[in-house]
């Protein structure tokens, strides 16, 4: 049900978007999701497919916008509009933990296992995202 939920997501993206920017798009995911799946076997020991990781990465930026839409919610119902010290803190720690279960969940991993995999696949993607633009 989730790969259909996600066809039809990016089906609609490639429809409204330039043919350009959706070509970017699927070489950023494919490029992430590739290093999801070598974390994932290295860090967790377990072996995934390709459509797995698309699906964990799917889960991750998922379960992320619902905590800041959570975050948002709390935010206008109380009219705490700012996170300093130890609350800032603690909202870092709740969208980490959001972006872990993502990868638990679509993985199959054990949530130490999945903070790992988070950890190294942002890092890495972050690097190579960062080299890719310096070379273009």
């Amino acid at each position: 049900m989730t790969s259909l939920l996600l066809i039809g997501a990016f089906v609609f993206f490639a429809f409204m978007a330039p043919p350009k920017t959706t070509a970017m798009f699927v070489g950023i995911a494919l490029l992430v999701s590739l290093v999801v799946k070598v974390s994932a076997q290295a860090i967790g020991n377990v072996s995934v497919t390709l459509l797995q990781t698309i699906r964990a990465v799917a889960f991750s930026l998922f379960f992320v916008t619902l905590a800041m839409f959570t975050l948002l919610s709390f935010s206008l119902g109380t009219g705490v509009t700012e996170f300093t010290g130890m609350a800032a803190i603690a909202v870092l720690g709740g969208l980490f933990l959001a972006y872990t279960l993502g990868f638990a969940v679509g993985l199959g991993t054990t949530l130490g296992a999945s903070c790992g995999i988070a950890v190294v696949s942002t890092i890495v993607s972050g690097l190579l995202f960062g080299l890719g633009s310096r070379l273009a």
